[in-house]
């Protein structure tokens, strides 16, 4: 439904919705897509959710504790000007630095995942558990630096977002109380494109938006 490098927030209060949601939208995107989920220091999974029913297989999937999402900030323009071409574009010397300065386990997930063809597509679940370790100002930086390469990237958020949000190309407020539930649910673009099925402004029930539904028919029973 994006078929592009983007950047998605999927934000809202029933957090296993919102990974059925992005579940979906995964899916359709890259059959092969990656799942990260992030939980809190020796937090157990959750029973329920496309992991607890084991829909995404486990070459694919990545379970991060928040201490190992921080940033590297020991890295500067300077530490790595003496290694780059002298004559490149400062803001490519910029998306550098961030990039180097990402979590090395989200370095590694995002250098063996390159695709050639196509963009990738991960999942970043529960990334408001993030929030506390990001302020506002630095969320631009390190989503620019995930989409630059050649990357999908789709963030559930069970929370209220703040200024972060201002980072994602598209933020969609996913409303419902019950996956099982889901056809009546609803998705509110709050940002998105001027056109499409994410026009800005737009609303949409789940259920209506036949590929999501179909992914959702098959496998939320």
């Amino acid at each position: 439904m994006f078929r592009h490098r983007t950047s998605v927030l999927l934000f809202g209060e029933n957090r296993s919705l919102l990974d059925w949601v992005a579940y979906a939208l995964a899916s359709q995107e890259t059959p092969e897509f990656l799942w990260t989920d992030v939980r809190l220091r020796r937090q157990p999974q959750t029973a329920e959710g496309p992991l607890a029913l084991n829909l995404v297989p486990e070459e694919r999937r990545h379970i991060l504790e928040t201490h190992e999402l921080l940033r590297t900030n020991a890295v500067s323009k300077m530490a790595i000007a003496g290694v780059i071409r002298g004559d490149e574009p400062p803001d490519d010397l910029q998306l550098l630095v961030d990039f180097l300065r990402l979590p090395p386990r989200l370095k590694a997930m995002l250098s063996t995942a390159r695709s050639v063809d196509r963009p990738t597509t991960i999942v970043l679940a529960n990334g408001h558990r993030m929030a506390a370790h990001y302020p506002a100002e630095t969320v631009g930086p390190v989503i620019r630096a995930i989409v630059a390469t050649n990357t999908i990237l789709l963030m559930t958020f069970g929370d209220v977002p703040g200024e972060g949000q201002k980072a994602f190309e598209t933020t969609l407020r996913v409303e419902g109380n019950d996956p099982m539930q889901w056809r009546q649910a609803t998705i509110r673009v709050e940002r998105g494109a001027e056109d499409g099925p994410f026009r800005t402004g737009s609303t949409h029930r789940l259920g209506e938006l036949e590929r999501i539904a179909a992914v959702l028919s098959r496998d939320l029973k």
